[in-house]
Parts: structure tokens; sequence; C-alpha cells
């Protein structure tokens, strides 16, 4: 029985953002039936991480449909997942603590995986991160751990 090796077909694209980083990626772009948007950032909380993390959940869950709305109108796609992951930091007011929120994109049909898609997500990714920083109340962000 000879076992074939699977090319890698998937592609990453890294955009530095002045609040941190947008990830656009896909595990198939030339067949590509789903894309995810992943935003870095540092953050400095004022209560604790837990409570800006719900904070943030509540404010994206709040405005999704609307921006979704926006970017991805002929998609067809749903919002199917939001990662929100701690690496470093404690959770302790005015500490930095590293995000991530990663937002999956599923398709019912296949899509085209180009310049013109990449551009939306990007914008898409910016208009998180204006969402993100009405909440500066409970949170400061900043591109790096400096």
């Amino acid at each position: 029985m000879e076992i074939k090796k699977n090319k890698k077909c998937g592609t990453e694209k890294t955009i530095k953002h002045k609040n941190g980083k947008i990830i656009i990626g896909t595990i198939d772009k030339t067949n590509c039936r789903a894309a995810y948007v992943r935003l870095e950032t540092w953050i400095t909380v004022d209560e604790s991480l837990e409570t800006s993390i719900a904070l943030i959940r509540r404010r994206f869950i709040a405005n999704k449909n609307r921006i979704f709305n926006i970017y991805f109108e002929g998609l067809n796609s749903s919002l199917i997942d939001i990662a929100y992951n701690k690496t470093k930091g404690y959770g302790d007011a005015g500490k930095k603590s590293f995000i991530s929120i990663e937002i999956t994109l599923l398709a019912d049909d296949r899509f085209d995986y180009d310049e013109d898609f990449i551009f939306n997500c990007e914008a898409f990714g910016d208009t998180i991160f204006e969402l993100l920083e009405t909440l500066s109340e409970h949170f400061d962000m900043s591109p790096s751990f400096k």
C-alpha cells in the first residue's frame, strides 16, 4: 500500500495593524470553502482578563450580523467560532496579556480566495479592532508587549 503525501494547499497572510496583527488564512486556497481571520494583540486590563474577555465577546456578538453583512454579503456564510486565548499574563489588573481572537468563516459553496477576499477580510479585521477600541475604558491595546 502506497502512502501519498498531501501537498499543502493553504495560505496565510499577516497584516500589521496599529493595535496588533490581522492574520487571514485558509487550509485550501484552490477549493476554498472556509477561511479564518485572527486578531492578535496585547491588552492591559483595568479589572480582570476574564471580565474584559466577557465584554469583548458580548460586544462582538451584539454587532456580528451587521459587520458580517457589510463585508461578506455575497459569500452566504456564517460565523461559527470565536476563540479567545490568553498565552501570557495572569489576568490581574495592570498586567499585559496576549489575546487572540479567531473568527472562522464557512461557506455553503466554494469561493475564490483572491485579493478582493483578502481586502474584505483586512477591512473586517480593522472594523473588529475599532469595535474593541470602544471598550477602551476596560482595557488598553498595544501591538507588542513593550
